[in-house]
């Protein structure tokens, strides 16, 4: 059930008078109701794959806290401290042994559906076995990359002893499968919304107004932003040829401004829900344009992936026997980097092949992690340029240039996974030096094929809205903002909002479809 559709604002209406009208006590009932008749809308054939991912996660989980009980009672009635050391070995291997089975299960189904028909396809290319190219092809279901990594952090938090685990299988069943953030996150933590998810609640009226002016503001973003750039963006990816160099050039930021709609749009509208049923789950962008760095932008976009992958990835690897060998072999200076390097290609290995079982994915994460580690190990050069010419870090000046620069980069890098191969991306490259025509820039419509006037003059003042709203909320006044603005001023500009959305949305040659990252 797509989020964007009109029977989901049906599904939303008569799940939240249920939520509110029925006993506080069975809110998490109702809940756990709603999320399997959401994604069971999608097919109820993938619900085996949901409840299969949350049955082996619970179960091993569940095992891996009772050993750690185990251990505690049974070191407490030994004394000799080799005892206790045997001991702990023991309880530590069958938890271990837990934790692998509950990862290679849990794991194994998603990397067959997701990702051996890209694994057959590059080796049949490979050694030129063309008759097995797309011999295998699989339905990956609905949100499958997201809800796998919740239960996979749960069960890792339970194995490092973070809190216990959960006992009552529904009741997990119902993190896991929570319907505003099963699609496109944002990754959850047991811990942390658990307390929201599974507390009483009653209905607010201020609650409600937060919300909904949340939700509108995200179907403004998706509707009247993303959905009318993908028009232009889809026209070059698809039709490259007929198109002149400063197109493709100018259509890498439309990209780039499309997907951020597109993304923090879908963000907004769950967020806006989840707050009108009392539930928060965590922010997923920090205003990630306005980063001056790409390492900053991945603190700032998509962040409850970036904090997965620092914390069950990143960390573990760096920490590992294999880092603490490199550290005593090498200068510190030297192994540092090592170490980072290593940890950091692991890291953009696997955010590459989860964002798409494509090489355009994984080149775009060593790109990534190219431009960071470059970054890193030439900061003492940076410093030493810019004080010689007396550049002022903080220089409004300067973090503008850094901005820009760092925005043009992303977008860059988001152009490599918009197309469908390498090979596009290369030939796509090629035409921008030896097609450059300036007289484009004269005639500013034709830089957005397949849009009319109407519909970039709409597009512009979104993203001017957008911008501004951005950079209040940089400045930390937006919420300020919009408390002392005037009820009827606020009002208008939602009944505007409203106007531009039904007047707008499905006109014209748009592209209205389904959310970027729901296909990652």
């Amino acid at each position: 059930m797509s989020i964007i559709s009109a029977a989901f604002l049906i599904f939303l209406l008569s799940f939240g008078i249920l939520y509110f009208i029925l006993p506080k006590k069975m809110q998490w009932a109702v809940l756990l109701a709603g999320n399997l008749v959401f994604y069971a809308y999608s097919g109820p054939r993938f619900l085996i794959y949901l409840i299969g991912c949350a049955l082996v996660t619970w179960f091993a989980a569940l095992r891996i806290d009772r050993e750690s009980l185990a251990l505690k009672e049974k070191s407490a009635q030994t004394g000799d401290k080799e005892a206790k050391a045997a001991l702990r070995k023991s309880f530590e291997t069958k938890k271990k042994l837990w934790l692998g089975a509950g990862m290679i299960l849990t794991l194994g189904v998603w990397i067959v559906l997701k990702y051996s028909p890209f694994l057959l396809d590059s080796f049949a290319s490979l050694f030129r076995l063309d008759h097995l190219r797309g011999a295998l092809r699989f339905i990956v279901p609905l949100g499958m990359s997201f809800y796998t990594f919740d239960a996979l952090s749960y069960m890792l938090d339970v194995s490092r002893g973070k809190y216990r685990a959960e006992r009552n299988f529904f009741r997990y069943l119902t993190f896991v499968s929570f319907f505003p953030h099963i699609i496109q996150g944002p990754f959850s933590r047991y811990d942390t919304l658990g307390k929201t998810l599974f507390a009483e609640h009653t209905f607010s009226y201020d609650r409600l107004c937060e919300g909904a002016s949340r939700i509108l503001w995200g179907y403004f973003k998706k509707h009247i932003v993303a959905d009318k750039l993908a028009a232009a963006v889809s026209e070059v990816f698809a039709n490259y040829e007929s198109y002149w160099g400063m197109n493709i050039l100018f259509v890498m930021i439309l990209y780039g401004i499309q997907i951020y709609a597109d993304f923090s749009g879908y963000m907004d509208i769950i967020l806006g829900i989840s707050r009108v049923l009392g539930i928060s789950p965590e922010e997923n962008f920090r205003q990630p344009y306005f980063s001056v760095s790409v390492e900053e932008f991945w603190r700032r976009w998509h962040m409850t992936l970036s904090h997965w992958f620092r914390e069950y990835l990143f960390y573990p690897v760096s920490r590992s026997a294999g880092a603490r060998k490199i550290r005593n072999r090498f200068s510190p200076e030297a192994a540092r980097h090592l170490v980072n390097f290593i940890a950091m290609f692991w890291v953009w290995s696997a955010s590459g092949l989860w964002h798409g079982a494509n090489w355009t994915f994984l080149v775009w994460g060593w790109l990534n992690m190219a431009v960071m580690l470059f970054s890193q190990i030439a900061e003492p050069l940076y410093q030493k340029i810019r004080a010689a010419l007396h550049i002022d870090p903080e220089n409004k000046v300067w973090r503008l240039f850094r901005m820009v620069r760092t925005f043009l980069i992303v977008c860059f890098l988001f152009f490599i996974i918009r197309a469908d191969s390498l090979s596009t991306v290369l030939q796509m490259l090629k035409r921008i030096p030896a097609a450059l025509n300036r007289k484009l820039l004269l005639h500013p419509l034709a830089l957005f094929p397949n849009m009319r006037p109407q519909d970039v003059v709409i597009v512009l003042t979104g993203v001017v809205m957008m911008a501004v709203v951005d950079i209040l909320s940089e400045k930390g006044i937006w919420g300020t903002v919009k408390e002392k603005t005037p009820f009827l001023v606020r009002n208008c500009v939602y009944v505007l909002i409203i106007f531009m959305l039904i007047l707008f949305v499905g006109t014209g040659s748009d592209i209205t479809a389904n959310f970027i990252y729901a296909n990652f």
